[in-house]
């Protein structure tokens, strides 16, 4: 039986249904699942104009794999990154249908992104231990470096939008930036020199001499994920 929810988000912006297979095929699915009945399971998403604008990411659909946490993995998937919800919306070839994949399954995915595979991880930060929220991995070693991409409201003064609807809201897409391990969990961190050498006081000294010695400056995810490699082959992430 299917529960139909409704949501209104300022416009109509999307129905879903409760969890059903929908048509995909087990072929590829690794060989430890064993579990050839295995389906990818969610509910059906359907998209308008409002949400397609200032909600999902990237702007078109890329390819990307999906792999569950029992082992199974779906490759080359039409995907995109719902976030506002923080979701993960998949594209259905065979019906041609929308759908959002069931977070509870989820280990992590990939996005194909200008020729660079971007890796979501699902983590489970301080009170969101029942669904969990997906963030992108910049580094992953001792201790993770990770992205959460997330849309900001605020008020503005009243204008028309590209959809020619008169709105006195701003939807942005933010990112927040974390470092993450077993033994602290998440904390978020800037980039900004300051806030490494904050958030790394038993090393300060050496993080200078590291930042002088490589003449880079953490003010950018890929100069930041570079430090952290850096940082973990000389022992300062342990």
């Amino acid at each position: 039986m299917k529960n139909y929810i409704t949501g209104i988000f300022g416009l109509l912006f999307c129905y879903s249904v409760g969890a059903q297979s929908l048509g995909f095929s087990t072929t590829g699915l690794s060989a430890s699942s064993n579990r050839l009945e295995a389906k990818f399971m969610g509910k059906v998403f359907y998209i308008n104009a409002f949400v397609n604008t200032y909600f999902l990411y990237p702007k078109d659909w890329v390819e990307g794999d999906v792999v569950f946490e029992n082992g199974d993995k779906y490759e080359n998937r039409k995907l995109r990154y719902h976030a506002k919800s923080n979701e993960l919306i998949a594209y259905n070839e065979n019906t041609s249908g929308l759908f959002e994949v069931e977070k509870a399954q989820v280990d992590y995915f990939t996005l194909a992104m200008d020729g660079i595979e971007k890796k979501y991880v699902k983590l489970y930060p301080k009170g969101e231990e029942k669904d969990g929220k997906y963030y992108q991995e910049l580094y992953s070693g001792t201790q993770k470096l990770l992205a959460l991409l997330f849309i900001y409201e605020h008020k503005v003064s009243p204008y028309t939008d590209d959809l020619g609807i008169m709105r006195d809201v701003e939807f942005d897409l933010r990112t927040d930036y974390y470092r993450y391990s077993g033994k602290d969990g998440l904390q978020k961190m800037g980039l900004r020199r300051r806030a490494l050498l904050h958030a790394f006081p038993e090393h300060k000294r050496e993080l200078k001499k590291l930042l002088r010695e490589f003449r880079i400056s953490p003010t950018t995810p890929e100069a930041m994920a570079k430090i952290y490699k850096l940082m973990d082959e000389r022992g300062m992430l342990h």
